[in-house]
């Protein structure tokens, strides 16, 4: 992970716009991603439960539908943040690691554009 580290610190600026805009574009379809319940047809199927058993108070209610915004707190990172070297966090566990049930003395948990690239299999040499 060292020489991929290496590689996208290396990337130019519009090279990592592209990943951050493609980072974006998803966040914001996930953060505006929403259910519609149609709160009429609980009435007739089960008259002992109401429409949002289990659903909670709806985010906005118009012409007996309910709207559920699904990830409405869903943070989006600014294009400094996704490209910052504080993504990569180095996590020691300390020397009784083994009896606290960790994998390995150290590791390194990685975020924004390192986990982007991680995490869509993003070959960096084709760039």
């Amino acid at each position: 992970m060292e020489e991929k580290i290496k590689l996208i610190d290396s990337l130019d600026l519009f090279e990592k716009l592209r990943f951050y805009m493609e980072y974006y574009i998803s966040m914001v379809a996930l953060k505006y991603n929403f259910e519609v319940v149609d709160k009429s047809r609980f009435d007739k199927v089960n008259k002992d439960l109401k429409w949002n058993h289990g659903y909670g108070l709806p985010d906005k209610d118009f012409k007996g539908m309910a709207f559920y915004f699904l990830c409405k707190d869903l943070p989006i990172k600014t294009f400094e943040e996704f490209i910052s070297k504080e993504n990569i966090r180095i996590i020691d566990n300390g020397n009784d690691w083994k009896e606290n049930g960790f994998a390995q003395k150290v590791r390194t948990d990685y975020f924004g554009i390192y986990k982007w690239i991680e995490n869509h299999k993003i070959n960096l040499a084709t760039l």
